[in-house]
């Protein structure tokens, strides 16, 4: 998989189409396992295909914790206000994302929040085998190439690890 698209290449090549409709069957490939999102489900009504409120989620977050609980827009990782070292902090040891301990109390919770609703510490397998390969590498002086998962943690442990030094 590019490390710049959603899904396998030839899942979206012209054979899978006819006369601008998708025909390719995906029902028995577990290929797609996320969900196209309304970050903030308020704007659906009126706005329901404005690009900057639509997000490619994890579908099980998505429908069995996020659902249509309000969201607050802190995480959300297209805003300009958003900074992920601003308001997360990565434990790589415990491969759990916490807010950041010079946040205000009103804004750990909100970050707290917002971690629970996305699910961030939930997707945990996958993620601590690509740490604990940063942590090889780092210890053993090897070259990193940057990956297309999980780039927030692999950026912020990577910093923990210069950190120590």
């Amino acid at each position: 998989m590019s490390k710049w698209t959603l899904c396998d290449i030839e899942l979206i090549g012209t054979n899978n189409w006819d006369d601008k409709k998708y025909i390719t069957d995906l029902s028995s490939q577990d290929l797609i396992c996320g969900d196209l999102e309304h970050f903030d489900k308020r704007l659906k009504d009126k706005q329901a295909w404005l690009w900057s409120n639509l997000f490619f989620v994890q579908g099980d977050i998505n429908r069995k914790i996020k659902r249509n609980k309000p969201i607050k827009s802190t995480l959300k990782p297209d805003s300009n206000e958003y900074d992920e070292f601003k308001y997360l902090q990565f434990h790589y040891k415990t491969n759990e994302f916490i807010p950041n301990v010079n946040l205000s109390q009103i804004e750990k919770d909100e970050v707290n929040y917002m971690i629970d609703i996305l699910g961030l510490n939930r997707v945990k397998f996958k993620r601590k085998k690509q740490i604990l390969r940063v942590r090889k590498a780092f210890e053993y002086d090897l070259e990193l190439e940057e990956p297309y998962e999980y780039i927030t943690s692999w950026k912020m442990t990577l910093e923990n690890l210069n950190a120590k030094g």
